[in-house]
């Protein structure tokens, strides 16, 4: 992260307006930019006066734990939607959504790289068995 207040023309801007910078890696599967060098994202936003660098970071951090969470529900059936009727895809969305709280305890008593790993190479790893 960093403070780019002084490095920009603030003129129409409130009096203590900042400018923070952080840069970030994409999700899998975003567009790049042309601008944006080694692979990483620039992004630009405004804290507020009194929230000090805390406030963005915390705010970064929840938006990329929906995103991971969103993807691991995608990775579950999520994107499916094998049903023609709004009320049975509801109940496709309800066993999917227990299906990634069912992956969550899964997660819990793992230890090393499986305890972050995601739902594709848990089935890869702990779930698949040989052909017979």
């Amino acid at each position: 992260m960093a403070e780019l207040t002084g490095l920009l023309n603030m003129t129409g801007w409130p009096a203590r307006t900042r400018v923070i910078a952080r840069r970030e890696v994409p999700h899998p599967g975003a567009q790049l930019r042309p601008v944006e060098c080694n692979g990483r994202r620039i992004t630009c936003f405004p804290p507020t006066p009194a929230a000090g660098n805390s406030r963005p970071k915390l705010r970064h951090r929840r938006r990329a734990r929906a995103e991971d969470r969103i993807r691991c529900a995608k990775d579950t059936g999520l994107p499916n939607l094998p049903l023609h009727d709004a009320a049975s895809n509801a109940v496709w969305l309800a066993i999917v959504l227990l299906a990634c709280d069912l992956l969550t305890w899964t997660l819990t008593p793992l230890s090393g790289p499986l305890r972050v790993a995601e739902p594709k190479t848990l089935r890869l790893r702990l779930h698949a068995s040989p052909g017979a």
